[in-house]
């Protein structure tokens, strides 16, 4: 009897940080799988920072516009 080859699992290829990012939404198990490989942090957290200052620029944008501010009346009522 011939001894089989052990042919060891072929390994794919690493993820790069933005293929993690869009897999997240089309392929989640294989960036779970990816993620047991490898678990790196400064990608979610740079996409966290940039999404929380869009968030902060937006809100001041909105709450520093000029009709936003209190009617002239009511400073003068509450004085």
């Amino acid at each position: 009897m011939a001894a089989a080859a052990v042919v060891p699992p072929q390994e794919p290829a690493p993820l790069s940080e933005v293929q993690r990012l869009v897999d997240t939404f089309i392929a989640p198990s294989k960036t779970f799988i990816d993620l047991r490989r490898s678990a790196s942090w400064w990608a979610p957290f740079l996409l966290l920072a940039v999404v929380w200052l869009a968030f902060i620029f937006a809100f001041l944008a909105v709450a520093s516009r000029p009709d936003r501010a209190p009617a002239a009346g009511f400073q003068t009522a509450c004085a």
